[in-house]
């Protein structure tokens, strides 16, 4: 929340008030005895819930069937958590109402699952909800190694799960914020999981705290023709913790201005993030920032700095200047979209020297005051 700058959101009073927030995830155990979501139950801001891994459930809080059953309670917490007696919190929208769905089991995985979400979504989609969390995503990996995904199939229109999701954005106008994936250190998969690969949803990748790609985040499929993830934030414990930081974000934009579509939504995002325009397929358009956003919310256009550097062949190198002590983010590029490797700088003086590398087209440096995109001509 410090990363993206939630002082600007609690100085306007903006916590998600009259906004109404549908998570779908695996259980949400102990989540009315969890001490930092009391005031959900309090204020009874939970106005329903349904389970559709075990309709016949009598205690939907109290029984615990699988060990991914903290899995909901955790990205609740992420949404809307706080502590209201020692005056802290964990989420940004701690004043929204929840309908929540269970869909996923922890025990096995398989296709139905997919069946479950749909279902979810046609319910939540009945009662009027236009912002909807879901920190699960499909690829490989199934009980049946036979309804494992290939990586091909992330193409944001095979899944069922993508294919319900591109009719919720797309025909029901819900903004649907989705955790990209945690297969970024597995080199037999990396790429974003379903339904991150849909085109109108919100992918979240995660961040480390200096804007960093996490090691375990998904990246973007280079055979898209759009960029995944779209936006990042901090997780240290996947993306799934990342997507709920998002949808509070969100949250509390819809309660400043409820008449934003879906896609007005994803493009505020995007536009007040810390890469824009620079776009990559690491991190998407970066870590957004609450200021920014409350101004493009307001039609307002914010002070976005960049620069573009050409760099002619036969030099090389590139020397950037920068303000004493700064250290800097460094993606490397083969090409507009694509990073190969990145990197964090701190210069012994004032500036960095970038080597032309045959390899890179393109490098982003991210500084505390602008974004500069080099081209190696």
């Amino acid at each position: 929340m410090k990363q993206i700058g939630i002082e600007s959101f609690l100085q306007l009073g903006l916590n998600g008030k009259g906004v109404t927030i549908g998570v779908i995830d695996a259980g949400y155990f102990g989540a009315n005895d969890t001490p930092t979501l009391k005031h959900l139950f309090d204020k009874n801001l939970v106005l329903g819930t349904k389970d559709y891994v075990n309709p016949k459930k009598v205690d939907y809080f109290g029984e615990r069937e699988t060990a991914s059953d903290f899995h909901g309670t955790e990205v609740l917490n992420a949404i809307t958590g706080r502590n209201i007696k020692e005056n802290y919190q964990l989420g940004l929208a701690t004043n929204a109402n929840f309908y929540l769905a269970r869909t996923d089991s922890g025990n096995k995985e398989f296709r139905g699952e997919e069946d479950n979400w749909m279902a979810a979504m046609e319910w939540m989609d009945s009662l009027g909800v236009r912002l909807i969390n879901t920190s699960l995503g499909y690829a490989k990996g199934f009980s049946n190694p036979k309804e494992s995904y290939l990586p091909e199939q992330m193409d944001g229109k095979t899944s069922v799960i993508a294919r319900a999701a591109k009719i919720a954005v797309e025909e029901k106008g819900m903004i649907v914020v989705v955790s990209a994936g945690n297969e970024g250190d597995d080199n037999s998969w990396q790429i974003v999981s379903t339904p991150a690969d849909v085109e109108g949803v919100i992918a979240v990748g995660a961040t480390n705290e200096l804007g960093m790609k996490m090691g375990y985040s998904s990246i973007g499929p280079e055979f898209l023709a759009y960029n995944k993830p779209n936006v990042s934030c901090y997780s240290l414990f996947g993306t799934s913790l990342a997507a709920p930081v998002i949808t509070g974000f969100v949250a509390c934009l819809l309660q400043a201005n409820p008449r934003l579509s879906n896609k007005e939504i994803k493009k505020i995002l995007e536009k007040s993030s810390s890469l824009y325009p620079f776009a990559n397929n690491f991190i998407g358009y970066g870590v957004p920032n609450a200021q920014k956003a409350i101004d493009l919310t307001n039609n307002i256009e914010p002070k976005i700095i960049t620069k573009t550097i050409e760099i002619l062949e036969g030099k090389k190198q590139a020397e950037i200047a920068l303000q004493a002590g700064e250290t800097v983010v460094v993606f490397n590029k083969k090409s507009p979209f694509q990073v190969i490797s990145q990197e964090s700088l701190k210069p012994k003086y004032n500036f960095i020297s970038l080597k032309r590398n045959p390899h890179v087209k393109q490098t982003t440096v991210i500084t505390q005051n602008e974004v500069i995109e080099v081209i190696w001509k």
